[in-house]
């Protein structure tokens, strides 16, 4: 739990990092804008007494005011608009079978406005999952080990995120997805014996704004209905804390 935790914010630190130094240029292109923008009437006042009017009726004037036009730079906050979202997980179980995953998926949505988005995803994730516990038979005198087998998941989910702070540089959020998880096992023994549909994963985090996107760091609990029939009782539900990075267009 350590070592991933650690990754995910060195991970963090780098692409805050670079990020961050993306804005800065452009924040210096925009002051640039202005300081041109401050030029333009001594500019234009020049240009009216200088040029005349040409056989189509257009002056230099007029090119002036199309080229002022091509400076006006991308709003720096997304208020409303289709978005995607790609975010890296790695989830680790918190109850007795400590069940480990991580994988990537993709969030494609609708920003009503600049507190509230839904839209759908998919992904694909690698699972270890418990079968057997370990234990000892008192009648043959042997200790079993527990056995693990991994396999991929498909999840296809719905998703709604709610951003609390508008028109700033860093703002909390809440995402929450629902949906179900296709199972793919590696061999016919976890086909035969394992079973996995509903989810659902609350995530809390903070967004860092930036010119063409947003980063986002998150922490959140997923809950996973699973059957497993290999124990008397088939129930095996299980819940796991996700650490994620998520960029966001």
């Amino acid at each position: 739990m350590k070592k991933t935790s650690f990754i995910l914010l060195f991970l963090l630190s780098l692409t805050t990092n670079g990020f961050a130094q993306y804005d800065h240029l452009i924040e210096q292109e925009m002051i640039e804008v202005e300081v041109k923008k401050k030029d333009q009437p001594k500019q234009k006042e020049q240009i009216h007494t200088t040029t005349k009017i040409d056989n189509n009726g257009q002056s230099e004037a007029a090119d002036f005011e199309q080229i002022n036009q091509k400076l006006v730079l991308p709003s720096k906050y997304k208020q409303k608009g289709f978005e995607a979202q790609i975010r890296f997980n790695i989830e680790e179980g918190v109850d007795v079978y400590k069940n480990f995953s991580t994988g990537v998926d993709v969030t494609l949505g609708y920003r009503a406005n600049e507190i509230f988005r839904f839209g759908v995803g998919t992904g694909v994730s690698y699972t270890q999952l418990l079968y057997e516990f370990e234990s000892y038979s008192k009648y043959s005198g042997y200790i079993f080990k527990e056995y693990r087998e991994g396999a991929a998941t498909i999840p296809l989910f719905a998703n709604v995120k709610f951003d609390f702070i508008k028109q700033k540089k860093c703002s909390p959020f809440l995402s929450i997805d629902l949906g179900n998880n296709f199972f793919f096992p590696a061999s016919s023994y976890a086909n035969r014996y394992n079973k996995m549909n509903f989810f659902f994963r609350t995530e809390v985090g903070v967004d860092i704004r930036f010119k063409k996107c947003t980063l986002c760091a998150g922490l959140s609990y997923r809950f996973q209905v699973r059957e497993n029939y290999i124990w008397t009782n088939p129930k095996a539900n299980y819940s796991q804390l996700c650490e994620s990075i998520s960029v966001q267009f």
